[in-house]
């Protein structure tokens, strides 16, 4: 997501050429957990998922008040347990277009508002067991609203906070009669510019999701919160940016049994 404040009024002046940025980003984890509420329990299957996207991001600045974003990826997922491979997919996700609006000169809060589109493939039959069936499939199946705020400010010269909570409610269900369940972030991060090039970040994050419904039948082993730490690092030079984050849980509350996300590292390569 681009920073929805920046007070540069002269962007509106600026070729669209040169309000246009691109970036690419690769992101993986790799889940073997399973937790029953909010503790863990074994995983005497040794069921385990992995996880890799490549995206394509295209970022707008229409003007100082509004930014567009586009994100196109590309996922690759296996679900296997000791003895098989219980599913495999890839292929291109669910695109993702965002807009943000900062409605307030001078102000540090923007407004951000999105379309989920269900561009990625689904399963005829989604499978109900420790991994929710919303989170198997390249794409939701549905129309996802996306809805948030944000704000940022400065502590310091080198020190500055921001803050976003967004929320996605899918609408409607996929065509196998899958409702995936809504989900909530809250986000607070800490960044500090070390040097002109390198700035680093740390901040917090938490994340509920409502329970999924197959067929009309609510799936009690889906829904939950987790909570997790999220550390990057930032090398800029000249109009090329590289990104190195990561989202380390740290506490889980799920619904019945589940597997539980595993660490999650993210590298975005940026051109502006």
């Amino acid at each position: 997501m681009v920073d929805p404040v920046t007070g540069e009024y002269a962007v509106d002046s600026l070729p669209w050429t040169e309000r246009l940025s691109v970036s690419i980003g690769y992101s993986a984890t790799v889940s073997d957990k399973i937790y029953a509420g909010a503790h863990q329990v074994a995983n005497a299957g040794g069921m385990r998922t992995e996880f890799q996207q490549w995206a394509l991001n295209l970022q707008f600045i229409q003007n100082h008040r509004h930014r567009w974003s586009l994100i196109l990826p590309r996922l690759e997922m296996e679900q296997r347990s000791n003895t098989a491979v219980l599913a495999r997919a890839s292929g291109i996700g669910d695109i993702l277009l965002t807009h943000i609006w900062q409605p307030w000169d001078g102000k540090a809060w923007g407004l951000l508002a999105g379309l989920e589109f269900p561009t990625g493939q689904q399963l005829d039959a989604p499978p109900a067991g420790v991994v929710p069936p919303s989170l198997v499939q390249l794409g939701s199946g549905t129309w996802d609203p996306l809805l948030g705020v944000l704000w940022s400010g400065s502590i310091s010269d080198s020190v500055a906070h921001n803050a976003r909570v967004v929320g996605i409610f899918p609408i409607g269900a996929s065509d196998a009669e899958l409702n995936p369940g809504n989900l909530l972030q809250a986000y607070y991060s800490l960044a500090w510019q070390a040097h002109s090039t390198v700035s680093a970040s740390l901040g917090l994050e938490g994340v509920y999701r409502s329970k999924d419904w197959l067929q009309s039948t609510e799936l009690i082993d889906t829904g939950s919160t987790v909570f997790a730490l999220r550390p990057g690092l930032r090398f800029s030079l000249n109009e090329t940016s590289i990104f190195v984050g990561a989202r380390l849980p740290i506490s889980y509350n799920v619904g019945d049994t589940q597997m539980v996300p595993g660490p999650y590292l993210e590298i975005w390569l940026g051109f502006h």
